[in-house]
């Protein structure tokens, strides 16, 4: 022994380690500091086995076995051969005689931390052996601590059991026919061996294990014992989630089991939740298996919505206690069966409860009703669509005004879900909704007023400016009535979702906002100082409101000028507050105010870059949650029915099989905002931005090889706007296309962006092609030629669904072949491959892109257009066809028996959508390619839209068949082809425009065309000039009317008078004053 150690040994050990039991903080902390000083020395081992072995109290037992745990990857590989050698034997030998389970226990986490030492480097070969008969033995405590080191060593040197998997699987089975004891340590051994299973053999052996996990499971239930039958679910959830078919055969009778589980209401919430965990993850994983059980499936449905009307505590009560109600877990598991299930076998059996049960005399039916209608919203989006005037809306505005509040507040939710999920088709009918949710924001439930906060939210969020005003007065009285309610009852959910709803109302108001700001400044300003951490919350919404009104008002209105400074000092002193969702706020109101403000913003730019620059170097949680890399590792991590018994005072987590990844969520969407503020900051001040533009590329450089998807995807938006502004901070000296700066900036960037382009994430994908579209729109082809081909070859394999990001769908159902299923990130990652491919055609020129075209482009996205797609996948295609043709024009000739026939489909398709991208690529293919080439297709095209003029067609797709037919005028150089007498009445009664203002040029173009045509005399016009004029006198006063367009009409009437003044007079005569001086220009 070196001197060190000689002292330690006249400290006494033993003193020291009943130090570390003490409960003097003192005295315990002077023994642990002494320990760790030599817990290095390899004299440390012996000398506590001895402890292990001869101490006369259990507790230092115990002690001496978790400390040499937790150093034995450190000095084990510093003892001899025949040290460890006896080393093993003395451990197995104290797991046979030690007569407390406690101590039993820790010495088994000391033997398993030494198996993971020993086993590889072949010692201890006989360990295997030993735990199998004891698993066999007679003893109840060594079969339990045989599984527990199954359990340890499957965790830690899986690879080493790999030969024996077979043993150990059949082994375990039995062992979860035996004792309760034994049965709950066998059970903590399944979860490493699922991981071990790599060969057809072993699959087939283990589904023989779930069959007996399940019969455990449902033994364990009909004893009593639920902690088992919960720890079985999260195994099978598990097993779901793993890659291998370990559940398959299986697969029915497990949801069958997990669903008697959920339904049985004597048992714990906790229990019946975790089993459907379960089938939510079923559904999730393995659709397609769970689909073809379609008698099983209308069961589930069933049952959930029978849990969604079961009697539940108050939701107040629920947020108190943390507790999950039947109602909530029954909208979860619908919730994922609507995602991931066929929404046709799903939908309709809903629907059918949901009518069934709002009409019920019970308000708990009633409030299922509300509850399952609301979380059909998101998986079900489109089949709701075609039900939603008829059916649903009614239901759910029913419930707003149903005398159970429970019932109200279902309902509320459910017009938020219905608004988030179905935006554009529930606004329509915001003349019968925001009534109804006026009505009960004043509702002395905070539940309901909550909902109706959050339904008001979602609902003007989606709110054309126009459609808003009038309701103004009222939606803000009532905002700021809640709030102020809010603060005589302290309910801050309350206030912190009407709040949300202001600014949604903000952003949707714009700067019509104004005569507004001076109700909510006062409950702004009051927010923005509030530091209590219960607050901080709402001075996050007020942050984020704030950040919208600036930006809508602008720099020049008085209010902003006098607010902006002191907005701007209290965000930067919010940052001391060290909250990571108010730094995310704020530097989405910095970036707001930078957007308004522009030039003006200097001032600012060198606190609050330095501060997103601190926000993106911080640490943000990733890593290892793993106190100790030396540790051991043991059984000690507890399974089914086992408590703490065993943890050590150090209470560090042991070993490989413990360790989690862990990340702060918050941290990472202050990331993302602090990211999105420095490139907008470089997008609205590139010159002042210049000197940080260096830095910030190679932290956004850093962003895109980032762990985290929306921060590689946040780090690709970023990329264009900094290269841009530094395309305009360092413009190109001709004849070069770029300066020396934008090269080596792309140099960076161009790689990056390919390399994104191969990301397993879909957003990521998007914001790449997203960003390579910017650059190309800003600096030409030229700058960007070492990179078009690869990009070009991104937007074919994003339309041939080829790309590596569809690698990555969740839904592999164990390696079988899977079409598309669509969603929201496949429509937008198609609409970005398409906005690229517009950019390619106007960069290089139309002639250059033909070939592409033809050879690329157009073949994969006619794949997006086949039948068996999505309705929204074919919908968003056929915009990128619309976008594509209108660019291309006359070059799409050779293309029109290919892309026609598609577009005659999408006319007659069932969603909306699908029609109004189809009437637009229509008109741009008879603009471009000319009547004498769309002449064959004419009579079905028209044929097609004429179902589009009807009063129950939506706005925004009659307004594209006006468009379309306008082309269809305008292409007719002599008399028109169209026949006018079927036609033109229909055109006419569609105009104006009611949502698409973009098309109003076109079609009032085309009256104006035929006017001079009827004036001219030209065949079957001249019957019509009347009506045209009339519709010219109604569009030359509306307020959305474009300034181009109001100067073409005037022009077309001054000429028309000019040559045909006696005819002219008399019909201008007949309509009303102001449009008779507006059509003559008299301002």
């Amino acid at each position: 022994f070196d001197r060190s150690f000689g002292r330690f040994f006249k400290m006494d050990l033993d003193a020291l380690l009943a130090g570390c039991l003490s409960n003097e903080n003192s005295i315990r902390s002077s023994a642990e500091q002494t320990l760790k000083a030599l817990s290095g020395k390899v004299e440390l081992v012996p000398e506590l086995l001895k402890r292990v072995e001869h101490a006369p109290d259990p507790q230092l037992r115990q002690l001496a076995a978790v400390l040499l745990r937790k150093r034995v990857a450190r000095l084990w590989p510093l003892l001899p051969l025949e040290a460890r050698q006896t080393t093993q034997a003395f451990l197995l030998q104290r797991i046979a005689h030690e007569p407390l389970h406690v101590v039993r226990r820790a010495i088994a986490d000391l033997a398993a931390a030494v198996a993971k030492q020993a086993m590889p480097r072949s010692e201890w070969p006989e360990l295997l052996g030993i735990l199998h008969q004891w698993s066999q033995g007679t003893s109840l405590d060594y079969r339990e601590l045989a599984f527990l080191m199954f359990s340890s060593l499957a965790e830690i040197i899986g690879e080493h059991l790999q030969p024996a998997l077979p043993t150990l699987i059949g082994i375990i089975s039995a062992g979860l026919r035996d004792a309760d004891r034994v049965r709950a340590s066998a059970l903590k051994a399944v979860e490493p061996l699922m991981f071990l299973v790599n060969s057809e053999a072993d699959i087939v052996q283990f589904h023989g294990l779930v069959a007996n996990m399940v019969e455990c499971a449902r033994e364990a239930l009909v004893g009593g014992s639920e902690d088992v039958a919960v720890y079985v679910c999260q195994l099978l959830v598990d097993m779901v989630e793993v890659p291998a078919p370990l559940t398959q055969p299986h697969l029915p009778g497990i949801v069958a089991f997990c669903m008697e589980v959920a339904v049985a209401k004597q048992l714990e919430l906790g229990t019946r939740e975790q089993a459907l965990q379960v089938v939510a993850w079923v559904a999730r994983y393995k659709p397609k298996q769970l689909s073809k059980q379609k008698a099983l499936v209308r069961q589930i449905v069933d049952a959930l919505c029978s849990m969604a009307c079961e009697p539940a505590e108050s939701e107040q009560e629920a947020r108190e206690s943390g507790a999950l109600s039947a109602r909530a877990m029954a909208g979860q598991a619908l919730d994922a069966l609507a995602l991931h299930v066929s929404s046709a076998l799903i939908c309709p059996q809903v629907l059918t409860f949901a009518k069934q049960a709002a009409a019920s005399p019970d308000p708990q039916h009633r409030c299922g009703a509300m509850t399952v209608l609301a979380v059909m919203c998101e998986g079900c989006a489109e089949l709701l669509r075609k039900r939603l005037e008829e059916d649903i809306l009614p239901l759910v505005l029913a419930g707003l005004r149903d005398p159970d509040q429970n019932v109200r507040g279902a309902a509320a939710f459910a017009i938020g879900q219905m608004s988030e999920f179905m935006a554009y088709d529930v606004v329509s009918h915001y003349a019968a909704v925001l009534p109804a949710v006026f009505a009960i924001m004043a509702d002395p439930d905070p539940i309901v007023q909550e909902r109706a906060c959050y339904a008001l939210d979602t609902f003007c969020e989606n709110m054309d400016r126009e459609n808003i005003l009038p309701f103004m007065p009222q939606l803000i009285e009532r905002l700021v009535g809640v709030l102020s309610h809010g603060a005589t009852t302290n309910n801050h959910d309350v206030q912190e979702m009407a709040l949300s709803a202001i600014a949604s109302t903000a952003a949707a108001a714009a700067a019509d906002f104004a005569p507004y700001v001076g109700a909510v400044l006062p409950a702004l300003q009051h927010f923005l100082t509030v530091e209590r951490s219960e607050l901080l919350p709402c001075r996050c919404r007020a942050t984020e409101c704030m950040g919208l009104l600036l930006e809508h008002l602008g720099a020049t209105q008085q209010v902003a000028i006098e607010l902006i400074p002191q907005v701007m000092a209290l965000g930067i002193q919010g940052f001391h507050l060290n909250n990571t969702e108010l730094r995310e706020y704020t530097h989405g109101l910095f970036a707001a105010i930078a957007k308004a403000l522009k030039a003006g913003f200097t001032g600012y730019l060198q606190h609050v870059v330095p501060l997103a620059i601190e926000s993106l170097e911080q640490d943000d949680g990733a890593g290892s949650e793993d106190d100790d890399a030396e540790d051991g590792a043991g059984p000690s991590a507890n399974g089914p029915g086992q408590g703490a018994e065993n943890s050590d005072e150090e209470g560090s987590s042991e070993g490989g099989h413990d360790r989690q990844f862990s990340v702060r969520t918050g941290v990472l969407d202050e990331k993302c905002a602090a990211l999105n503020a420095l490139g907008l900051y470089a997008e609205h001040l590139p010159v002042q931005f210049a000197p940080y533009l260096v830095q910030v590329l190679q932290l956004a450089a850093a962003g895109a090889n980032y762990f985290h998807e929306e921060i590689r995807a946040q780090a690709c938006t970023a990329f264009a706007k900094l290269v841009i502004a530094t395309h305009h901070v360092f413009p190109p000296v001709p004849p070069l296309p770029q300066s020396q700066e934008v090269t080596q900036a792309l140099s960076e960037v161009g790689p990056a962006l390919l390399g994104a382009l191969e990301d397993c994430d879909k957003g990521v994908v998007s914001a790449a092609l997203g960003a390579l579209k910017d650059l190309l729109s800003a600096l030409g082809a030229q700058p960007m030629l070492p990179w078009l081909e690869k990009a070009s070859q991104g937007i074919t394999d994003v339309l041939q669904h080829k790309a590596v990001c569809f690698e990555y769908e969740d839904d592999k159902d164990d390696g079988e072949d899977t079409e598309d299923e669509g969603g929201d990130a496949v429509e937008d990652l198609v609409a970005a491959a398409g906005d690229l491919a517009a950019a390619l055609i106007g960069a290089t020129g139309a002639d250059a892109y033909a070939p592409v075209l033809a050879s690329q482009h157009l073949p994969a996205l006619m794949t997006r257009l086949r039948p068996q797609q999505p309705d929204g996948i074919r919908g968003v295609a056929m915009g990128v066809l619309a976008e594509i043709s209108e660019r291309m024009q006359a070059h799409m000739v050779p293309h029109l028996p290919k892309v026609v026939p598609s577009v005659l489909k999408e006319l007659r398709a069932e969603d909306a959508v699908n029609r109004q991208n189809a009437a637009f690529a229509a008109g741009v293919l008879v603009e471009g390619c000319g009547l004498e080439a769309m002449g064959p297709f004419l009579p079905q095209l028209l044929q097609s839209l004429h179902p589009l003029f009807g009063p129950k067609e939506a706005a925004g797709t009659r307004d594209n068949a006006v468009g379309c037919v306008g082309r269809m005028l305008l292409a007719s150089p002599g008399a028109p082809l169209v026949p006018l007498d079927a036609v033109l009445p229909n055109y006419l009664r569609a105009l104006p425009p009611k949502e698409d203002w973009e098309e109003s040029h076109v079609a009032y173009q085309a009256l104006c065309h035929l006017l001079a045509q009827g004036a001219q005399g030209v065949a079957g016009v001249a019957i019509h000039v009347p009506a045209i004029v009339q519709a010219l006198g109604t569009a030359i006063v509306h307020p959305k009317l474009p300034q181009t367009t109001r100067t073409l009409i005037v022009n077309t009437i001054a000429q028309l008078r000019q040559h045909f003044a006696a005819q002219a007079d008399p019909l201008l005569a007949t309509l009303p004053g102001d449009q008779q001086q507006a059509l003559l220009g008299v301002v």
